[in-house]
């Protein structure tokens, strides 16, 4: 007993340590900006999905969002990374569901499959991950996944995007650099 509990006073201690070794909390304009560009850009595609009647609003895209607006510097919020992570899942999503159906099978391999070629083509980006899950789980027939929730939610995913540089402009804070590493 004694042991587990060193063992779990050290994961607290890491836990504690971790997070304030490798993340420094940004300066005030900073977080204003991204809540902001965050309300805005999640905003604008909320509007958009209810008068267009598309999901271009989808629950990865909320990941996202931090991504852009809070780590507008990481290679992750990066438009290849977005846009093109968003969209290779989306196929993936599509074929395997084409393929295979939506069961547990199909769902399994198409997010790792999903994951591997993000991996292959650079560009990753772990919200996009949960799109071919989105897609099987949500879509009735593969017609109407790709018209009602592929299509639109890579749109959504170019447009939370553009409202990202745009917001970053505007604040001079900038947004796609050249990011020190690739992923």
């Amino acid at each position: 007993m004694a042991h587990l509990l060193t063992w779990f006073e050290s994961g607290l201690t890491w836990f504690e340590t971790g997070l304030a070794t490798s993340y420094q909390r940004p300066p005030f304009r900073q977080v204003l900006i991204a809540t902001l560009g965050g309300a805005v850009g999640i905003g604008l595609l909320a509007l958009i999905s209810e008068v267009s009647g598309s999901a271009v609003l989808m629950a990865p895209l909320g990941a996202t969002a931090v991504l852009v607006f809070g780590l507008p510097g990481s290679p992750l919020s990066q438009p290849r990374h977005v846009i093109g992570g968003h969209a290779l899942a989306m196929a993936v999503g599509l074929v395997c569901f084409y393929l295979l159906g939506n069961g547990i099978l199909a769902v399994g391999i198409g997010s790792g499959l999903a994951l591997g070629l993000m991996l292959i083509t650079r560009t990753v980006h772990p919200p996009a991950g949960a799109n071919p899950l989105l897609l099987m789980f949500m879509g009735t027939n593969v017609s109407e996944a790709a018209l009602q929730i592929a299509l639109p939610g890579v749109v959504g995913a170019a447009l939370l995007y553009l409202v990202a540089v745009t917001t970053h402009y505007l604040s001079k804070q900038g947004l796609a650099r050249k990011p020190k590493e690739t992923l």
